[in-house]
């Protein structure tokens, strides 16, 4: 899987997205659960992706939350 694929993919979150990571633990963790829930890749696969990688999908998810 490649970052591309995920960011095609991915969604604009709704507030509801925002309240369903609220009980997730750890920054990293309810950021990686809140791109599962915008993409329907699973939290699984999406910590295949090498870091760098990841950083695109982090930088596309930024530009719905700023």
């Amino acid at each position: 899987m490649k970052a591309n694929e995920l960011i095609e993919k991915m969604r604009e979150p709704s507030l509801g997205d925002i309240m369903a990571v609220d009980s997730v633990t750890g920054d990293t963790l309810k950021e990686v659960t809140l791109v599962s829930n915008l993409t329907g890749y699973t939290v699984e696969e999406i910590k295949t992706l090498p870091f760098k990688e990841y950083k695109k999908v982090q930088e596309k998810l930024q530009t719905f939350l700023s």
